[in-house]
């Protein structure tokens, strides 16, 4: 229905204005050939006075209504209100808030002059004697047609975010469309203006006509394509491959990492063989990470990853480099109530045991050790394939108060002996000399 007012009105527009031109070459003509002083009968014919020619005008205008679509040309922008060029008696105008279904921001953005418009009239004469015209309302009619076919189809539109709300983003496709958050990407968006100005790939999930209600969804279309991908790839990859990927978000649990379209979580029990308090202290967002895939569930599109497996397991050394009665250094990295945790290398952790931990009897481990100090003990066992090394504070001491006791009695000088009979001899010797 819009499309045929349209045509008749575009039809009227061209008539009106081929009209109203005419009559205006007719008066140049009759001027210039009176110029003359000559009078011909053709003249006479056409000599039309002022006030004939402008009912002749009124008469040719095209009847503006109220509810009119009509065609018209740009030709003025100023205070955000569009001048519109509708072959009238005068311009017509649109207000700012009739320019688009969103928020404008600079209305140069949108219409520039020479565009060719349909509008909607909204007010036949203001009283300034101009037209009010909506180009909203005009676009609003033509796209209804439009968008419920494209709810029934399910079709890709693009469309620019315009603007940021609570709660999602609005964009402009002749009708107000609002995207929830939750529908702009598979993951959780976190900042919602930095998608102002971004073209996104939409589709129509929501479509009441009636009330003006357009709701769309750019995570409708990334989630079959994500599942596409998931599908190329689980018939390409098996476990045991080794990839690289993307990190593309961090959890207390893990990180997710992009191995080609799809995610795999690398667990942080599979970071390192040592200990790990957070995701963050191994890898970071948008590194790029050598994983191996550890296992595959394609039922449930979930993929395990891991990055401590490409490495040798520390304690296949360790009877090599950790013999008994060796002294050895570390970093305690956890207390418990039985004893320390002492890191020797990265993956390798001994215990010293609180009965270990000094040469005399304590209540708690925090009254000799605390977390991050970096401590010397001795090694009293190790058994690699039980992952086990023990380490002792106390045989240290042990050890360093033997050796400084040794090293005093070394350090004294030796007494000669004196007998009973030497003693009186050198008495009585003294005495003579006397």
């Amino acid at each position: 229905m819009s499309e045929i007012i349209e045509n008749e009105n575009i039809a009227l527009k061209e008539e009106v204005c081929q009209a109203v031109h005419s009559e205006e070459d007719k008066v140049v003509e009759t001027e210039i050939v009176e110029g003359t002083g000559i009078e011909t009968v053709e003249e006479t014919e056409i000599e039309i006075n002022q006030e004939d020619m402008m009912a002749n005008f009124d008469n040719k205008l095209p009847k503006l209504f109220r509810g009119a679509i009509i065609l018209g040309t740009v030709v003025k922008i100023k205070n955000d209100e569009v001048y519109v060029d509708i072959c009238w008696k005068s311009e017509g105008i649109i207000p700012a808030n009739e320019i688009s279904a969103t928020k404008v921001l600079d209305v140069n953005e949108i219409l520039k002059v020479g565009d060719k418009i349909t509008t909607m009239v909204l007010k036949v004469e203001n009283e300034d004697g101009h037209a009010v015209l909506s180009r909203r309302r005009a676009k609003e009619i033509e796209a209804r047609e439009q968008l419920t076919t494209f709810a029934e189809t399910k079709e890709e539109i693009q469309a620019v975010v315009t603007e940021a709300v609570k709660g999602g983003l609005l964009v402009d496709l002749g009708m107000r469309g609002f995207i929830p958050a939750s529908q702009i990407q598979l993951g959780y968006v976190e900042d919602l203006n930095q998608f102002v100005g971004q073209t996104l790939r939409l589709r129509v999930i929501e479509f009441d006509e009636s009330n003006k209600k357009l709701v769309l969804s750019q995570k409708v279309i990334l989630a079959e394509e994500q599942q596409e991908k998931k599908k190329q790839l689980f018939s390409t990859i098996k476990e045991g491959d080794v990839l690289n990927g993307i990190v593309r978000r961090l959890t207390d649990f893990g990180a997710f990492i992009d191995i080609g379209g799809v995610d795999g979580l690398l667990h942080i029990s599979d970071m390192a063989f040592s200990r790990v308090k957070h995701p963050s202290e191994y890898v970071k967002v948008n590194d790029e990470v050598e994983v191996k895939i550890l296992s595959i569930d394609a039922e449930r599109g979930r993929i395990s990853l891991g990055l401590k497996q490409l490495k040798l397991d520390p304690w296949l050394s360790v009877g090599d480099k950790y013999a008994v009665d060796s002294i050895v250094k570390g970093k305690v990295v956890r207390i418990a109530t039985f004893g320390a945790f002492v890191q020797l290398e990265d993956g390798v952790d001994a215990l010293v045991h609180i009965s270990q931990l000094a040469d005399r009897r304590i209540a708690k481990v925090d009254e000799v050790v605390s977390v991050g100090e970096i401590i010397t003990a001795k090694i009293i066992e190790c058994k690699p394939e039980e992952k086990r090394i023990s380490l002792s504070i106390r045989e240290v001491l042990s050890d360093e108060r033997k050796s400084e006791e040794k090293e005093l009695i070394e350090s004294q000088e030796e007494e000669p002996n004196v007998t009973i009979g030497d003693y009186v001899s050198e008495v009585a010797k003294e005495k003579s000399e006397e």
